[in-house]
């Protein structure tokens, strides 16, 4: 792969892939380790990549869920994703705004922890990573109506669980 096209590549997708896999993984420095490990799979697999096949996009994103998917196997078990959830950080709140902030933080990711594993894949799909659904449509293999069918259901279902809290 030529260094201006990786270059483009990395400029283009870094953010992308590394707002995905930190929505999965939670921890900073895991998050670090594994999307330089997905740029590192792009270069040694661009030549495995087919236009024809898929679009770009997807193919980088089906190896940032392998990826994931790999850490997971790894290193975590029995959901233990929420205890390393994602910190959302605010610019310096008041003490009570942070308590609420917190308490919300925490309701959600006890939702999300109630989902199963393909519903918290799609939410970071199209939340995390900012995914269209024709995008998300690709990666997974069915239709985009299906996407959102699936969104639909997924959110409703976190909003009856955030309900029951």
């Amino acid at each position: 792969m030529q260094t201006d096209r990786f270059e483009l590549l990395f400029d283009t997708y870094y953010g992308r892939i590394f707002r995905y896999v930190r929505y999965r993984v939670g921890d900073l420095q895991a998050t670090e380790d594994i999307t330089s490990d997905i740029f590192l799979r792009v270069v040694e697999n661009y030549h495995a990549y087919s236009a024809e096949k898929s679009a770009f996009e997807v193919w980088l994103f089906a190896i940032a869920r392998n990826a994931v998917t790999d850490h997971h196997r790894q290193t975590w078990r029995n959901g233990s994703w929420l205890a390393a959830a994602v910190d959302i950080e605010s610019a310096r709140p008041s003490p009570e705004d942070g308590a609420i902030a917190a308490e919300r933080r925490e309701y959600l990711y006890r939702a999300l922890g109630a989902l199963r594993e393909k519903e918290r894949r799609l939410i970071a799909l199209k939340f995390s990573s900012e995914m269209k659904n024709t995008e998300i449509a690709g990666l997974l293999g069915i239709s985009a109506s299906q996407v959102g069918v699936r969104l639909h259901r997924t959110l409703r279902k976190i909003k009856k669980i955030m309900e029951r809290l």
